[in-house]
């Protein structure tokens, strides 16, 4: 599968949770308030499962870490049947990075906008976006300044099972909408999406298995 494949992720179709969605009262601020809890948290711990079939077929688990103005993320499994071990991480000190896979991975001057381009990332397009750019030695999407202009999102509300559904616009056009379940504490839990591509469509199930935020 060419890498260029992975990078068109910015371009989300996605679709319902599993019937099992927790039910509970959320309303359109809850999108924005775990924005702004992650983007001002002093440490955020995030284990991820991510596994996607059809067009594409992934499978990759990690863990991201932000801990004091450190970021690391690493995620290891398969895209496109090719095993992969990727990196994100700024360096000691902070004002360098290195980002791409394991082995080869690009080192830099850590941009301006790291941590708000991982944060938005996640809530607004899903991990998986991010973890396809380094796959191709790309850096985070708009970790130079402007994520939040560059992706927003439209019409957030809850459905009749308790979830948030909203309409995501990247870089000014149409590319889809999201389901996103947050546990009892408002952080994320489960995100499921359907991408389409023009060789099929590809079905993504996100799983945060565990999620801790120190303010």
């Amino acid at each position: 599968m060419p890498h260029r494949t992975f990078l068109l992720l910015a371009g989300l179709l996605v679709t319902g949770l599993p019937s099992s969605a927790l039910h509970r009262s959320l309303s359109g601020q809850d999108l924005s308030a775990l924005e702004a809890r992650l983007l001002s948290a002093r440490q955020v711990t995030l284990d991820f499962e991510v596994t996607a079939e059809g067009a594409a077929e992934i499978q990759v688990a990690g863990r991201l870490e932000w801990a004091d103005g450190a970021l690391r993320v690493e995620a290891e499994g398969a895209f496109g049947g090719r095993p992969v071990e990727l990196v994100l991480e700024t360096l000691d000190p902070a004002a360098r990075y290195r980002y791409g896979v394991q082995g080869s991975a690009v080192e830099a001057d850590t941009p301006p906008e790291l941590w708000p381009a991982v944060v938005v990332g996640l809530t607004r397009m899903g991990i998986l976006h991010n973890l396809a750019r380094l796959t191709g030695g790309a850096a985070p999407d708009h970790a130079d300044g402007g994520v939040e202009e560059f992706v927003q999102v439209e019409g957030v509300e809850p459905d009749e099972e308790g979830r948030l559904s909203f309409d995501i616009r990247v870089g000014g056009q149409d590319s889809g909408s999201a389901t996103l379940r947050l546990d009892e504490s408002g952080l994320p839990a489960v995100r499921l999406q359907n991408v389409a591509f023009p060789t099929g469509e590809m079905r993504v199930v996100e799983r945060y298995t565990r999620v801790t935020v120190i303010p």
